[in-house]
């Protein structure tokens, strides 16, 4: 199964980025390095809904938001799951390092629980409360309130791990 992950799920991402169509395309800011975004297609569609992300052994479904910074998350999950040590802070929110950076679209927004985002282009966020600051969202966790939030992230240290579900 993994070998065919490791060969399907390229092939899959490299489509998604080339194989769109010019008029579907539209520019990303400046601040993006003239990366060009591709809409979603049906092909996508498909790969963004099996996203997971793994916490203390629960699998919770995302429903990832249309921007480059997630185009560029998911070519990097080509390569494999990407794992995020995360710590508490704010006691709104478990933030952790990416281990690299993503383009930004910071917009000033107001997070809700299940929301996560990017923060200074290289940590991600997950919100089990609000607060107000200017993120790049990556997307929100489906079908889940905040308590069962909270308890799922637990108290302390955490680690995130973003997978593309195979089933």
């Amino acid at each position: 199964m993994k070998m065919i992950s490791k060969v399907v799920i390229p092939i899959i991402i490299a489509l998604m980025i080339v194989g769109c169509g010019a008029e579907k395309n539209e520019l990303i800011p400046e601040n993006s390095n003239n990366v060009r975004k591709e809409s979603i297609m049906e092909n996508e569609e498909v790969i963004m809904s099996n996203l997971k992300l793994v916490v203390n052994g629960k699998e919770l479904d995302v429903v990832l938001e249309e921007n480059s910074a997630t185009v560029e998350l998911l070519s990097k999950l080509k390569n494999g799951d990407v794992v995020i040590h995360a710590s508490e802070y704010g006691g709104f929110e478990k933030v952790g390092s990416l281990g690299f950076s993503l383009p930004t679209e910071d917009k000033q927004m107001t997070t809700e629980a299940g929301d996560i985002v990017l923060y200074q282009g290289n940590q991600i966020s997950v919100f089990y409360d609000s607060n107000s600051w200017s993120y790049t969202k990556i997307g929100k966790i489906k079908d889940i309130s905040q308590e069962e939030l909270k308890n799922i992230l637990g108290d302390g240290e955490v680690t995130f791990t973003f997978i593309i579900n195979q089933n």
